[in-house]
């Protein structure tokens, strides 16, 4: 169910997607709109040189791209913004070098990679770097929320269009084994997650009441 990203109660976001029509120059106008608080870049047709336009936006917080053919230089744009605290990339084919650029963001919080060429060690580098919490994973979603985070948890909501809700897991199951593992909590289901990519289908047993059910499941996207 998470995003990730902070509930900012009247956030502003400019969102360019595949349906976006306009031109490059178009985008120059950007710097009149000063109080937008998040971007968003989503789509294979989105052109990566447009991104270049975030440093107009020098009040701009959260900077989300997904599924855009991006590489490690364009993170450069990124670092221009000095207000920056949350960055989502998801499905970005950047790498351990483009962390470089996210290094020199001094107001980061959160760093979520995604589906990325991000190793794991790269990871670990930015941890160090940057005093704010990154999350690197391979890229797959389920799509529930627990009712806590230690034993004896079950789902509180299912994400509705979610691989969980397509799989037709219900509120208040619990998973006990996920890919042939016993699950003992759901920080260590979000774990086990973290290491498939979106599209991978797994092994899952859930238990329903008195019953457990055995269902294979293909994993989503986050968004």
């Amino acid at each position: 169910m998470e995003t990730g990203l902070p509930e900012i109660p009247n956030l502003i976001e400019l969102r360019i997607d595949n349906s976006w029509r306009g031109t490059d120059q178009d985008l120059d106008r950007l710097k009149w709109l000063v109080d937008v608080d998040q971007i968003t870049f989503v789509g294979r047709r989105v052109d990566p040189k447009w991104i270049r336009h975030v440093e107009q936006l020098p009040n701009a917080s959260i900077v989300k791209i997904k599924r855009v053919q991006i590489n490690d230089e364009t993170l450069v744009h990124l670092s221009k913004l000095p207000r920056l605290q949350y960055v989502k990339l998801l499905y970005v084919p950047v790498t351990n070098v483009g962390l470089e650029h996210i290094k020199k963001c001094r107001q980061l919080k959160k760093v979520m990679l995604y589906g990325t060429k991000v190793t794991e060690p790269g990871a670990d580098r930015l941890r160090m770097a940057v005093v704010a919490d990154v999350d690197r994973r391979d890229g797959a979603f389920l799509g529930i929320s627990p009712s806590h985070l230690g034993p004896g948890w079950f789902i509180r909501a299912v994400t509705a269009g979610s691989a969980a809700e397509n799989a037709e897991i219900r509120v208040n199951d619990v998973i006990v084994s996920y890919d042939g593992h016993e699950v003992a909590d759901f920080n260590q289901l979000t774990a086990m997650i973290s290491k498939h990519t979106a599209g991978n289908t797994v092994p899952i047993s859930i238990r329903r009441g008195n019953s457990i059910i055995k269902k294979r499941i293909t994993l989503g996207e986050w968004d």
